[in-house]
């Protein structure tokens, strides 16, 4: 892709339908990816709605698995499954956590504050992929 922008058009809006295994390739049926690519695009009020929609939708959800499954832990019934339930349910949590804090800088026009993050989340991704010292990060549309 030759930008953010072209990225975003090329994963938005009408699409084939999905061959088997879903519509990866349509950011409209993953709002944890969405949210970040419109507020890097500067679309903070967009960013907004996604993003807290989101987290509105899924947090209650996620608190519930996590409570499930450690009753499974402490009851010691399908202990293995309440540990996985526990996991995924945390790991959940922490993404909902950073698409709310995103939500609430887009919703109060924080640039400043959208832009460290997003930057914080690509240095994260770029340490873990081993990129970290050879990557150079590019502005984003929306500080330009």
């Amino acid at each position: 892709m030759s930008s953010l922008d072209a990225f975003f058009r090329a994963t938005i809006g009408e699409r084939p339908p999905p061959t088997v295994g879903g519509d990866w390739e349509s950011l409209d049926n993953h709002p944890d990816f969405h949210a970040p690519v419109l507020a890097a695009l500067g679309r903070l009020e967009d960013a907004s709605t996604v993003a807290l929609s989101f987290v509105e939708a899924n947090e209650a959800r996620w608190r519930r698995d996590l409570a499930d499954g450690q009753t499974l832990i402490a009851g010691h019934v399908r202990r293995g499954i309440g540990r996985d339930m526990v996991d995924f349910a945390t790991q959940q949590l922490v993404l909902l956590s950073d698409i709310k804090t995103l939500g609430q800088f887009a919703e109060r026009g924080d640039r400043s504050g959208v832009v460290a993050l997003l930057r914080d989340w690509e240095r994260q991704k770029m340490r873990s992929w081993g990129l970290d010292d050879i990557w150079e990060p590019t502005p984003f549309p929306l500080e330009l």
